[in-house]
């Protein structure tokens, strides 16, 4: 079986949940030595840095269809008015062709699945890039009709899709996401942990955040629950956030000077991957109200280093975080500083959310991911 992969997420350097689920898929599938992968990329305008994020796979004996001669960006903007079909690039051969990122174009040859990971832009528009809704808008609930398999990641999401899109419940299939654990465990010792916390200039205790710096993830409500900390005990840890940002995030830097907390909240940036889990295993705690998740990654790779989490009791985090975690209203500033308060003064309580989420985060391995995947494919080939 010849199986297809649009390859336009794996062109991404600081790679989400969307570029992990990607990268984890495609290396599974291609120990099922019985199929042939190939990866089709468009690379007009890529520099050389963007080439490699694509040339890595190749060494997994994985075949990558370069188009050199046409612009993928241009080619997403234009297709739903100019419906060029997909096979005029990649080929007619393909038996199924996966999407990762929502949108299936026009003339994709074989059966197609679509990976739609939330309803986001429906639920929370208001969060969401204007091009990216417009995008969505003019193409989601055409490719949930027409894709043979919608895959996502969570029940919640599975409702939110039948909710919006209309789709028969019977299309969609769920799977889980994962923890690397290479990256993400909770044996990092005093001396690494101190050393990264060095490298970021941290000096004391911290309440840390890892994520997309935007609206959607609530950190203005956060900073001001944080704000309400203030004074209401000794040895308030500092705020930590780290991410890279995403949209309409000027606000959020607002807000920390309107509540004079410069000295308190520090923004690090995107991180490198090697010093996210040393960073959250030398937490006082994981933070992450956001308002709205198809999964939630970051909480479940906190989870797995061994930080206490926070993080909210809406949309699909509960699925995730279990009995593992204290989950809050992301709506109700109270309640989120109290459960930081509460962790503060509580340090008992660290050690068992800690044990409690090292054992939920077991549960969750991109091993199984893939293997979901895999096992939908070979259902869509005899049906």
């Amino acid at each position: 079986m010849k199986i297809a992969i649009d390859g336009q997420v794996f062109f991404e350097e600081q790679k989400t949940g969307i570029g992990w689920l990607a990268h984890n898929v495609i290396c599974n599938l291609k120990k099922q030595k019985q199929d042939q992968i190939q990866l089709n990329c468009f690379t007009m305008g890529g520099n050389h840095k963007r080439q490699c994020l694509v040339d890595i796979y190749k060494k997994n004996g994985i075949y990558i269809k370069k188009i050199p001669w046409f612009h993928g960006g241009i080619y997403a903007r234009i297709w739903n008015k100019i419906p060029i079909p997909y096979w005029l690039f990649f080929g007619n051969e393909t038996d199924i062709t996966l999407f990762f990122n929502y949108i299936i174009p026009p003339g994709v040859k074989g059966k197609t699945v679509a990976f739609v990971h939330d309803m986001a832009y429906k639920a929370f528009p208001e969060t969401i890039r204007k091009e990216t809704k417009v995008s969505l808008d003019a193409a989601l609930e055409r490719t949930c009709q027409n894709a043979d398999r919608i895959i996502t990641i969570s029940q919640f999401s599975k409702s939110e899709i039948i909710k919006y899109m209309g789709v028969n419940e019977e299309k969609i299939q769920v799977i889980s996401l994962g923890v690397d654990t290479k990256y993400y465990h909770s044996d990092h010792t005093q001396s690494e942990i101190e050393n990264v916390k060095e490298k970021y200039g941290l000096a004391q205790d911290y309440f840390f955040y890892q994520g997309t710096i935007e609206p959607r993830k609530n950190l203005k409500r956060l900073i001001q629950a944080y704000g309400k900390m203030q004074g209401k005990g000794e040895n308030i840890p500092e705020l930590v956030l780290a991410g890279k940002k995403g949209w309409l995030y000027d606000e959020i830097f607002e807000e920390v000077n309107k509540l004079h907390l410069n000295n308190v909240v520090k923004f690090l940036g995107y991180i490198d991957l090697e010093d996210i889990s040393k960073l959250m295993q030398g937490a006082v705690a994981f933070v992450y109200p956001s308002l709205y998740e198809g999964f939630g990654l970051p909480p479940l790779e906190a989870m797995a280093s061994g930080a206490p989490v926070i993080t909210s009791n809406v949309a699909s985090l509960p699925e995730v975080v279990g009995d593992a975690g204290i989950l809050v209203d992301p709506m109700n500033v109270d309640q989120i500083a109290e459960a930081m308060l509460y962790l503060v003064e509580n340090k008992k309580m660290l050690g068992v959310l800690s044990e409690k989420g090292i054992e939920r985060a077991k549960k969750f391995r991109w091993e199984d991911s893939a293997q979901q995947v895999i096992e939908i494919i070979r259902q869509m080939k005899y049906n």
